[in-house]
């Protein structure tokens, strides 16, 4: 990764943001406290962080499991604008059992492809050397959103 001083001479040099995906806080953290740009922003790019990520200071975030379920993240997102923390909480938690679910098969793309066809949208096939999940793990799949209230 880039070291935090390095993105400060990044942002001095005219850099407008960071989409922050490590996967740990205090690597975001670390950034936020050594870019001084005014107006720099941040994007949490791992969604499993993506509330405390908002809490810190990003404008916003990337969820690859709003590729299935955008609606989730988009609440998260409105109930944090509107200062709603106890929900934005439960939300988080939803996504971040939405992210195990995803990765019930072993690589999360297959799991996405799942959960699509789950909800009703023919997706096709993943590029090679993917394959689609088994039917077992599909049932799994669909099991785990069963259990989130996602599928009916």
């Amino acid at each position: 990764g880039i070291s935090p001083q390095l993105m400060a001479r990044l942002a001095d040099m005219g850099l407008a943001g960071l989409k922050e995906s490590s996967f740990d806080l205090k690597v975001f953290i670390s950034y936020l406290n050594a870019v001084k740009k005014p107006g720099f922003q941040y994007i949490m790019g791992t969604v499993p962080l993506l509330f405390p990520g908002l809490m810190m200071g990003a404008v916003a975030g990337i969820a690859g499991t709003a590729n299935a379920f955008p609606e989730i993240a988009v609440e998260l997102f409105n109930e944090f604008e509107n200062g709603n923390y106890a929900r934005c909480i439960d939300l988080q938690k939803k996504i971040s059992r939405l992210v195990a679910i995803m990765g019930i098969g072993g690589v999360p793309i297959t799991g996405l492809i799942a959960m699509l066809e789950l909800r009703g949208y023919e997706f096709g096939y993943p590029h090679d050397p993917m394959v689609k999940v088994s039917a077992e793990t599909k049932e799994k799949i669909g099991q785990g959103l069963l259990e989130l209230g996602l599928l009916e």
